[in-house]
């Protein structure tokens, strides 16, 4: 059974939704250190990796079961891209203090 195009986007937002607020989460897991954005950072959190995967799972999901075709990329990108810029915004209101 294959998904419609409105229900793959409708799915690859929620994920990339669930994949910001993992970003988010971490970032407020370490509110006074930097996060790193190539390693693991001080203070893990378990819930953000839980949400990330479930996030990126359901993006992955989105692509594979509707005719996202290269859409399902660009909102998996999309997902990434904006969790590095919640990131990059933590380490930089950090370097102001």
């Amino acid at each position: 059974m294959q998904m419609t195009v409105t229900g793959g986007l409708m799915l690859a937002a929620v994920g990339a939704a669930l994949y910001l607020l993992a970003a988010i989460m971490l970032a407020r897991a370490n509110h006074d250190q930097r996060v790193p954005y190539w390693s693991s950072p001080r203070v893990p959190s378990g819930s953000s990796v839980a949400v990330r995967t479930i996030g990126a799972a359901t993006i992955g999901f989105a692509a594979i079961a509707s005719p996202l075709g290269y859409w399902g990329v660009a909102a998996l990108l999309t997902a990434i891209l904006c969790g590095v810029a919640v990131i990059a915004h933590h380490n930089r209101s950090l370097q102001r203090v």
